[in-house]
């Protein structure tokens, strides 16, 4: 009971210091948890991760998620949309995270540390499934390394996250029908039940099947997979691959993210089986970066398949200190 009452004292800090009126970029930063404190957390949350399947399975109603990339303000504009800010009431409600919850925007360990609060406060409620940039070259290709030895130094910090990620779940399913992952299908795994046999306690590899499933993109033009992607990892599918893939699982839509949409979401294919939402690519984040004017939206599922795409208002400059940097080269 101790150590719940201190997990919540520690997650309501955090979204205090988000308050209109009372931010600032210091009192945001004060509002990190300490190491010890971030220790606590991440121990707590990796072994909860670890206990749980490949593939985790959810009921609806629910609510997903995608890209938020250190968006902390953006980010908390969907439970205060869901939950009006009220932690407690988050056990009403349901959550999934597509992945790439670090990188690129100033907020990365806020972020990061007010969702792995949230799962370990309602485990059954928040189900965050692993992005590309949940792994170790990412992370030190862009700013999650850097803030994690800026914020907390001469300490194992990257490395404590790091192990975190790796046991991340690799997808999720809804009510049997909707498939959830970060990138998209992989060549080499073309049934559900193949990605519940992997072994995914591992860092992520630059290329090969494992590594498809946070790396590639669809493609309307393509029929099934294209070489190597431009990004250098993973590659893109086509129309009949996803076709082959909705009927092997028996699944009528894929919900993805990692990609960014100036209209905040996307549907890249048009009547595969008759379903207007084969594939559905969600991106969370308003103006990406604070620079890109783009528009963000989650999905909000009903128990009947209701589909809600709900748009996320771009949060004010002066609402949120972290929109004095460009983020986008960090």
């Amino acid at each position: 009971m101790k150590k719940t009452k201190n997990y919540k004292k520690l997650i309501n800090i955090l979204i205090s210091s988000t308050q209109k009126n009372e931010t600032s970029k210091k009192k945001v930063r004060q509002a990190l948890p300490n190491i010890n404190n971030a220790q606590l957390i991440c121990k707590r949350v990796k072994k909860l991760f670890s206990q749980e399947p490949n593939i985790v399975f959810v009921r609806t109603p629910t609510n997903v998620i995608g890209d938020s990339h250190g968006q902390f303000f953006d980010l908390l504009q969907v439970f205060k949309e869901e939950a009006g800010i009220n932690i407690k009431k988050c056990k009403n409600e349901s959550f999934i995270f597509l992945g790439d919850y670090v990188d690129r925007g100033k907020w990365s360990l806020q972020l990061i540390l007010f969702l792995f609060l949230l799962k370990i406060l309602y485990p059954t409620n928040v189900t965050l499934i692993r992005g590309n940039h949940e792994c170790r070259e990412t992370t030190s290709l862009y700013r999650f390394s850097k803030d994690c030895k800026k914020f907390y130094p001469n300490t194992n910090a990257w490395e404590m996250f790091l192990d975190v990620f790796n046991t991340l779940p690799i997808a999720c399913v809804i009510d049997s029908k909707y498939f959830c992952v970060h990138g998209g299908i992989s060549q080499g795994l073309n049934t559900i039940q193949s990605i519940r046999e992997l072994d995914r306690f591992k860092d992520i590899p630059k290329n090969g099947k494992f590594s498809e499933l946070f790396w590639n993109d669809p493609n309307s033009e393509i029929d099934y997979f294209s070489n190597l992607s431009p990004r250098g990892s993973g590659m893109h599918y086509g129309k009949k691959a996803v076709k082959e893939f909705l009927t092997n699982n028996r699944i009528e839509s894929i919900f993805r993210s990692h990609q960014e949409f100036e209209e905040g979401f996307n549907l890249p294919f048009e009547n595969i089986k008759g379903l207007k939402y084969s594939v559905l690519t969600i991106w969370s984040m308003p103006n990406y970066g604070y620079i890109n004017q783009n528009k963000g939206y989650y999905l909000k599922l009903s128990s009947d398949s209701d589909f809600n795409l709900k748009q996320l208002v771009e949060i004010k400059k002066s609402h949120d200190p972290g929109h004095e940097e460009n983020n986008l080269e960090n």
